[in-house]
């Protein structure tokens, strides 16, 4: 199985992203300052803890991913298909996706990497 490893390391402060990090591959971090990660698109996501709806804002992984280079113009083909994205907060928890989970060519599904509650 091939692995595309990112690592996310958000720091809040009053609930506001700081800056998010990525590592893909073993390759130098990238940080996405405030500044350009308050420009990539918004989307919002409405959850329902124990009947309370909570909304959360931020950007979608997939657009954070890009900014890394990872190429979703094109469908995702091949060896593509078994990798992996593991995304790790700066708290230590962590969550294992595919690659495939975000591609929209595969799902309509949309990850966000929120900076907003």
């Amino acid at each position: 199985m091939r692995r595309l490893l990112v690592s996310l390391f958000v720091l809040c402060i009053s609930g506001i992203a700081q800056s998010v990090s990525l590592r893909v591959n073993g390759a130098a971090p990238l940080t996405i300052d405030p500044e350009t990660f308050s420009k990539l698109p918004r989307h919002t996501a409405i959850l329902n803890n124990h009947g309370k709806q909570i909304r959360y804002e931020g950007v979608l992984l997939r657009d954070v991913l890009a900014r890394a280079g990872v190429d979703f113009s094109k469908p995702l083909r091949g060896k593509q298909l078994s990798t992996y994205v593991l995304a790790t907060a700066s708290d230590g928890y962590a969550v294992l996706y595919a690659l495939a989970e975000l591609d929209p060519s595969v799902t309509d599904s949309e990850l966000i990497v929120a900076d907003r509650r």
